[in-house]
């Protein structure tokens, strides 16, 4: 009696999220093989890259000593301390200078006879506060200018005082000084010069340019 062949087996249906999950399995493992090719290739561009050393011209760097412990197992020179190299330092901006730039919210050069005139209304008892204040370094000899912004509702130490407020609270427009000193205070950052723009130097800029 010959014996009967097994039935084949039932063919398995995957359903949808199978379907999904394999797939992203897929996606993965492709991506992870990508990421580990560019890996490889940005490492062999930065081994194959020629780095020029930098040279500092030792008459202008900057030396600090730095003290290093002494050979504990020397018992001549026990509790001793050896001076190292001095590490050397390339010179910092010589010609760069810091400007701080504020704008004064104030009706300065604002003519009454000006059909505009009633739009800055009387601000006769609103002081002044400084919207706008930043820092700009100006370095001539690279003809580059980087510029730093402070928010005005920014809570700061207001310098010659034990209180803290806004940084705009330590705009005065006739000293300051007290602003210089808050910012540098703050952020460990001074001041060379000082410009003040109000409504009058606004003017003038728009004037300028035929505004």
């Amino acid at each position: 009696m010959s014996e009967q062949p097994n039935p084949p087996s039932p063919k398995v249906k995957r359903t949808w999220p199978q379907r999904l999950t394999i797939a992203a399995v897929f996606a993965l493992a492709l991506g992870s093989f990508g990421a580990a090719g560019a890996l490889y290739a940005g490492q062999r561009v930065i081994e194959d890259r020629n780095i020029a050393p930098t040279i500092i011209d030792p008459a202008q760097a900057t030396t600090v000593p730095v003290a290093v412990p002494g050979d504990a197992g020397d018992a001549g020179d026990a509790g001793a301390s050896a001076t190292a190299p001095p590490a050397t330092f390339p010179p910092a901006e010589p010609e760069a200078k810091n400007f701080l730039i504020t704008g004064a919210d104030n009706n300065a050069c604002v003519d009454p006879d000006s059909p505009y005139a009633p739009a800055f209304g009387d601000r006769s008892s609103f002081g002044e506060r400084s919207d706008t204040i930043m820092m700009w370094r100006v370095n001539p000899a690279t003809s580059q200018v980087a510029v730093l912004s402070f928010p005005r509702d920014l809570f700061v130490d207001i310098a010659g005082s034990s209180r803290k407020g806004r940084i705009n609270e330590a705009y005065e427009r006739d000293n300051p000084q007290k602003l210089i000193d808050t910012i540098y205070q703050n952020f460990g950052i001074g001041t060379d010069h000082f410009v003040q723009v109000d409504f009058c130097a606004f003017q003038t800029l728009v004037t300028a340019v035929d505004g």
